[in-house]
């Protein structure tokens, strides 16, 4: 924490992901008393239904402190028009910019489906679902997995695909 304090001054703008958190609290804290430009990247905590998930103390929170908070940000980094609505919903005036996550789906390339099953003919006829991230046991796959258990149980035809970089080595544990 002291180190931020004394070394955000060597960036000309901090871009910082999360609202609800302390390290959140902190680097905005940090740009606001030394006078450093920041964008808050809330990625939805703002939408209605993250929200309600511990309301009460959510609703003290934001009043009290991160409203003012993010009032004093430069610009908030939505990913949608709708993120930004239920922003403006809050009474937030802070100016807001929609830069997406992803890809255009006009950017992408028709892949050839029967290559995919040639290389996994297990799954030709399946129902797919796909996890497409970065394999990490704090993307939750633990709970991913028992969740899908349930729904496998019910929809025997269903098939779960688990796709991205293992930057940790999750797969062999």
């Amino acid at each position: 924490m002291t180190w931020l304090f004394q070394h955000v001054t060597d960036y000309d703008i901090v871009h910082g992901m999360s609202v609800f958190n302390f390290p959140a609290d902190i680097y905005c804290e940090a740009c606001r008393w030394r006078h450093v430009p920041h964008i808050i990247h809330p990625q939805g905590m703002f939408e209605p239904w993250a929200m309600a998930n511990k309301g009460w103390k959510k609703r003290v929170y934001f009043r009290w402190f991160k409203k003012p908070q993010l009032q004093r940000a430069n610009v908030i980094h939505c990913l949608t028009r709708h993120e930004t609505e239920s922003i403006a919903a809050l009474g937030m005036t802070t100016p807001k910019v929609i830069v997406p996550n992803g890809i255009s789906p006009g950017s992408m390339i028709k892949g050839n489906a029967n290559a995919f099953l040639l290389r996994y003919p297990l799954l030709a006829n399946k129902t797919r679902l796909l996890f497409l991230h970065r394999v990490d046991p704090k993307k939750g796959l633990d709970i991913l997995a028992t969740s899908f258990a349930r729904l496998h149980n019910r929809f025997p035809n269903i098939h779960l695909i688990i796709a991205g970089p293992d930057p940790v080595g999750y797969w062999s544990t």
